[in-house]
This record gives structure tokens, sequence and C-alpha cells, in this order.
């Protein structure tokens, strides 16, 4: 992995339970991590569907190894929100690779 394309800056955010005043459980999103990272998103395809016209965002984020992240994390980076569809670890531990879309 070429650590000096590393150049953009995301939060990773982890779906969490805590509990508010009255000690009731709140479902909130809550940072897990910000890492340096390779933003690649470049895939983007329009489909009609559900009688409305929509569009597809996606692409690969690719950062240092990180054996904690899951699909059921999501990822803000420049104010957007990403779904990670697939994680792909490494073999030797350099890197991980997310594949994401993006959330309307």
């Amino acid at each position: 992995m070429n650590i000096g394309s590393l150049r953009d800056r995301i939060t990773i955010q982890n779906y969490t339970t805590t509990y508010n005043a009255l000690n009731e459980p709140v479902k909130a999103w809550t940072d897990f991590v910000i890492v340096w990272a390779e933003v690649m998103i470049n895939q983007g395809r329009e489909f009609w569907g559900a009688k409305k016209f929509n569009a597809e965002l996606s692409g690969i984020i690719k950062i240092r190894y990180n054996h904690d992240i899951t699909e059921l994390m999501r990822i803000i980076y420049e104010d957007e929100t990403y779904q990670i569809t697939a994680v792909i670890q490494d073999v030797k531990k350099s890197w991980t690779e997310l594949h994401v879309k993006k959330v309307e």
C-alpha cells in the first residue's frame, strides 16, 4: 500500500444503543474511528424503479488494515454518507478495502 495515496479524511460510524436521561434505550450513529483513506467514488448508474427515476453512486475506499470494521457500519466523507457493502481484508494485513454506495 502506498501511504502517500491516503489523502482523504473519513469518519467510520457504528450504530449503537445509548440511554437518555430517562434511562430509555436510544439507537444512534456514533463515531467509531477517524482515519486517512484513499477514496475512489467513481461508479454511478441511473435506473427506473418503484415508479421513479433513481441514481446510485458507488466506489471503493482503501484504508490501513483494521479488522474491526464490518458491513454494519457507515462512512461519512465530505458531508456525504456511504453504506459499506463489502469489507475486503488484505492477507498480509497491510490494508482494508471498503466497497461503498452512497445513501440518499
